[in-house]
């Protein structure tokens, strides 16, 4: 692009040179031209750095977007699958210590707002139930900040064997329903 317009920039002061030049011989200036051309090539190596400045802005953004995109998009099927069991549906926060097809062991959580923690709140642990599993139960763990489906109760046991992790867990007449594991700053 840039020897495309290079070569414009040339011709046209060739062709007013050539036009001067008839009339005054003298006027034609060398030294001149060079400046100019070389001014030009700035003013576009200038432009091609703010180009690709936007690019890659334009590539940070389309990848937040995106990651926007899939999380709204999964909260949307979690939201889905609630609403169509409502109004029967309960919620409470826990870490999951032991989970199978049938049954999940719960160690019930609350989170308590606090100026001393760091983040402005502390996880106590409460009581610990055993609640059935729902055969249509959703599960989503969390990959970085992204929250990521699991195809299985069993897929969900051996990533509870890694760390320990706060769920979002909702019950529909006791069943445990859906699992959405909460991102802890």
């Amino acid at each position: 692009m840039r020897n495309i317009l290079f070569t414009i920039i040339v011709c046209i002061m060739v062709i007013t040179g050539c036009s001067v030049q008839n009339t005054q011989s003298s006027a034609f200036d060398e030294g001149e031209l060079t400046e100019k051309v070389a001014s030009l090539e700035e003013h576009i190596n200038d432009y091609e750095e703010e180009l690709q400045e936007l690019r890659g802005l334009v590539d940070t953004h389309k990848a937040m977007y995106t990651e926007q995109a899939n999380m709204t998009r999964i909260e949307l099927t979690q939201l889905k699958h609630l609403i169509n069991h409502l109004p029967n549906i309960t919620h409470r926060q826990g870490y999951l210590d032991l989970i199978s097809n049938e049954t999940a062991t719960i160690q019930l959580a609350y989170k308590i707002e606090s100026d001393e923690a760091p983040n402005g709140f502390m996880i106590e642990e409460g009581e610990q139930e055993v609640k059935n599993v729902s055969e249509d139960v959703m599960i989503y763990i969390l990959e970085g900040t992204q929250l990521k489906s699991l195809d299985s109760v069993n897929a969900l046991s051996e990533t509870l064997k890694d760390h320990q992790r706060l769920f979002d867990l909702y019950f529909l007449q006791g069943e445990l329903l859906l699992v959405s594991e909460v991102y802890l700053p």
